[in-house]
Formats: C-alpha cells, sequence, structure tokens
C-alpha cells in the first residue's frame, strides 16, 4: 500500500518580505503495520495528470495497490490506472488523521532542510530529496551502510566539477 501527497517547500516570506517560489515535490510512502516502508521523492515541475501516471507506473509494482492522498484533481489518476484510491480533501489536524504516515516523512524531510541546511534553492532541491530518500529507505540497516557505501565510491563513474553544475 502506498500513501501519495505533494509537498511544496519554500512557502515563507524571505526577508525582504517577497514570497519565496514554491517548488512541489510529489511524495510516495509505502505503509503498512503504522509504520512507514520506503519512500520516493520527486520534484515535479507540475502535479499533472500525465505527471502523477508517470510517476507511479514507473515506481509501484504492477497489481492493485490502496492509495491515500489528498483530494486534488490530478490524484485521480491514480485511479484510472487501476488502484484504489481513498482522496479526500483535508488540511491542518484532518491531514494528520487521514495521512499520518505521510505528515512524518514530510516533516522529517522538513526538518532536514530547514534544521540542517536552513532552506536549500530550487536548483538543488533534488539532491537534497534525494540523499533523504537514500538514507531514510536504509534506515533500518545500519550494519549494511558501511558497505554499501564503500561500494558505490568504488564503482561509481567519476564526475567532474562541470558536471555536477546542474
Amino acid at each position: 500500500p502506498y500513501k501519495q501527497g505533494k509537498l511544496s517547500l519554500g512557502s515563507r516570506k524571505g526577508r525582504t518580505g517577497k514570497p519565496k517560489t514554491q517548488t512541489p515535490v510529489l511524495v510516495l510512502v509505502e505503509a503498512g503495520n503504522f509504520a512507514a516502508g520506503n519512500v520516493y521523492l520527486q520534484v515535479v515541475e507540475k502535479s499533472t495528470y500525465e505527471t502523477i501516471t508517470e510517476v507511479v507506473s514507473e515506481h509501484v509494482d504492477e497489481g492493485d495497490h490502496h492509495f491515500k492522498t489528498d483530494g486534488a484533481q490530478s490524484n485521480y489518476a491514480i485511479r484510472y490506472m487501476g488502484h484504489h484510491l481513498d482522496a479526500r480533501v483535508c488540511s491542518g489536524p484532518l491531514s494528520l488523521e487521514h495521512l499520518p504516515i505521510l505528515n512524518q516523512v514530510v516533516g522529517l524531510l522538513k526538518r532536514m532542510l530547514f534544521g540542517t541546511y536552513h532552506g536549500v534553492s530550487a536548483r538543488y532541491l533534488p539532491r537534497y530529496i534525494q540523499e533523504f530518500a537514500f538514507r531514510f529507505n536504509r534506515r533500518e540497516n545500519e550494519t549494511c551502510l558501511f558497505e554499501s557505501t564503500l561500494r558505490a565510491c568504488l564503482f561509481s563513474v567519476q564526475m567532474t566539477y562541470a558536471e555536477s553544475k546542474l
């Protein structure tokens, strides 16, 4: 079972009083037994029917899954893909009741972005959310973390400084 939601980061006003631009992030959280499993996050330009269809078909196994979402119209793409959809328009306390695991994951992501890094630009946001997903998905197997990191360093293709710029 998956829970899907959207997150917009950067909604506060800057020090100059100008509103910061928001970057929508599509969030898929595997949920079971009142705990979060794996998570997938992707920065999207807009949360459209096509975007959601593409992301869900690429990252969710074949079969019949149950999704809980907010009531955004574009989320109904999930139902047309053959999955069960529990979509409710909710915010605030109702959102905490309907999507508790998703809210925990988003809270941890925001804590990392605003607590550790004190905010990030939209340019580098995809890299930060990839790091968060990597750490979150491997939080249970700490014993293998060193080995998998070492393996990734040894067998990865070298990147130049020019390639690292977006």
